[in-house]
């Protein structure tokens, strides 16, 4: 039988599958790596991790089954996008990786839509804004403060992009990462005038590959290095939203879904172009006849773990409770919803969508003496479905319509206290589908699938999508919810002014 190995490649944790051509998962490894939190909105990552990760996890999966090296016909990344990777003129990393999470650019991306004509000219270029978390501004801060690094690079690249290139040899950027640097969809190319804002130059630009185009083969010393054979072709693969869209089941035209990982989003599948509200952005889909509209927030598991080890340290590490996430669970569900008044803002690195603002913080708002950490947990919980219910909110009204259902994927999806809290949060049945937690890497699998031939279209990607659960709204908490969200949503007009004050550097 053949087989396909795909690597959704997260911000602290690697997730590795092999399939095979009806999507089903014979094996499974994960592999996780360092985040370097820096200064104030500084945020690194060293890429030889990532490729350790994935020569790891193959040699797990593959000592692990039975499959021959020989069965597996096709390698395909989905990562983590927005990252900044320069690469020397002798194929080797100048620096460490500038993080899609870091917010340094802010000044350049000032810089950049002024130099494209403002910020209605960049949002009809764009359709969004850049900002301080944007490729372009940090390639623009690489030129302006470390310009012996930038002279010496020979073009950078994304997470995508340097698996693929660690993988075959080949520099590329696959289409959906490059529409986030300035991508025009009739001629299929680069905007050069875009990537010269940077102070990049653009006849410098990688080739640009479809999702699921075969960029290459294997390496003999990447063959030989992971136990599997030169005959693994190697397709261009997609960002970490694409790839989930397509592991969704919801890729086609007005079918949406959410993502609750690390960080988290809420995407549409839409033939149309358009400029979007709420730090939304209209970005290509790995299929390239439809574009992604795809309201991302930086933090979501990312905010609810945090919170997890600075307050829940002791019972996480207690050998008596081998579950901390269902423990957390448990006492959530001692608290009532809403949280007696309780409000989180949880924004802990800046944000992109629903508010696009790189200075806003996290808080806890309204708290008394009668509210435990307890009650701590369950606002976090609550107020990362708010937010989530913002950006969902405002995609429904850019297109003008509600969607049919509300599905959610990611890790998140593993607890049914959540999932009950965003159904009572957003009113409406929410669906989870199987196999949630990996359904970025299963949408790649699908990627390779295609280039191989195993399928025709994108819609065959459905097959691969079962909805496993089903949440229905408790009415007894809709009114609650409505109000605490009003509530929530004013929390942030009324501190923003506040939040600039205290971390505009």
């Amino acid at each position: 039988m053949d087989y396909i190995l795909s690597f959704d490649v997260g911000t602290s944790a690697l997730k590795a599958i092999l399939v095979n051509k009806c999507g089903e998962i014979k094996q499974s490894a994960q592999e996780c790596y360092e985040v370097n939190l820096m200064q104030d909105g500084y945020v690194e990552m060293d890429p030889t991790e990532w490729w350790a990760a994935i020569i790891k996890t193959t040699k797990t999966i593959m000592s692990s089954c039975d499959v021959l090296p020989n069965e597996v016909k096709g390698i395909v990344f989905c990562t983590q996008a927005l990252n900044v990777i320069p690469m020397g003129y002798d194929g080797k990393v100048l620096r460490p990786a500038i993080s899609w999470l870091d917010s340094r650019a802010d000044e350049e991306a000032s810089e950049i839509v002024e130099m494209i004509g403002g910020v209605e000219a960049c949002e009809a270029v764009m359709g969004t804004v850049f900002t301080g978390m944007d490729s372009l501004p940090k390639v623009r801060w690489l030129m302006k403060n470390e310009p012996k690094t930038f002279e010496k690079m020979k073009c950078f690249l994304d997470c995508n992009g340097y698996l693929t290139y660690r993988a075959t040899g080949e520099m590329v950027y696959d289409i959906a990462s490059a529409s986030f640097l300035g991508y025009d969809r009739e001629s299929a190319s680069i905007i050069p005038e875009l990537i010269g804002t940077s102070g990049f130059d653009p006849e410098k630009f990688p080739r640009i590959v479809k999702s699921f185009e075969k960029v290459g083969n294997l390496t003999a010393m990447v063959a030989e290095e992971i136990g599997l054979t030169t005959d693994t072709a190697v397709f261009g693969g997609t960002c970490d939203i694409q790839a989930t869209t397509i592991g969704s089941g919801m890729a086609g035209h007005e079918e949406a879904h959410i993502y609750l990982g690390t960080s988290g989003w809420a995407a549409v599948g839409t033939n149309k172009v358009a400029t979007l509200s709420n730090g939304g952005g209209c970005i290509m889909s790995a299929d390239p006849d439809m574009q992604l509209w795809v309201y991302s927030t930086e933090t979501c598991c990312a905010t609810y773990n945090w919170f997890i080890d600075n307050f829940f340290g002791s019972e996480k590490e207690s050998t008596l409770i081998p579950n901390i996430y269902a423990f957390m669970d448990h006492l959530v569900e001692l608290i009532p919803p809403g949280c007696n008044g309780l409000i989180f803002n949880p924004w802990i690195s800046g944000e992109r969508s629903p508010v696009q603002d790189v200075f806003v913080r996290g808080a806890f708002l309204n708290i008394g003496m009668l509210h435990t950490k307890n009650h701590m947990l369950r606002a976090v919980m609550e107020s990362i479905a708010y937010n989530l219910k913002w950006c969902y909110d405002s995609m429904e009204n850019d297109l003008g319509q509600k969607t049919s259902v509300v599905r959610i994927l990611g890790g998140g999806t593993k607890s049914k206290t959540w999932m009950q809290i965003f159904a009572d949060i957003f009113n409406r049945k929410i669906e989870v589908v199987k196999d949630s937690q990996v359904a970025g890497a299963i949408g790649g699998a699908f990627l390779a699938a295609l280039g191989l031939g195993m399928y025709e279209s994108f819609d065959d990607a459905k097959q691969w999508a079962m909805v496993s659960q089903v949440y229905e709204p408790n009415p007894k908490n809709v009114a609650l919810y409505k109000e605490e969200f009003e509530n929530f949503k004013q929390s942030y007009e009324e501190l923003k002014d506040f939040y600039k004050k205290v971390n505009k550097k």
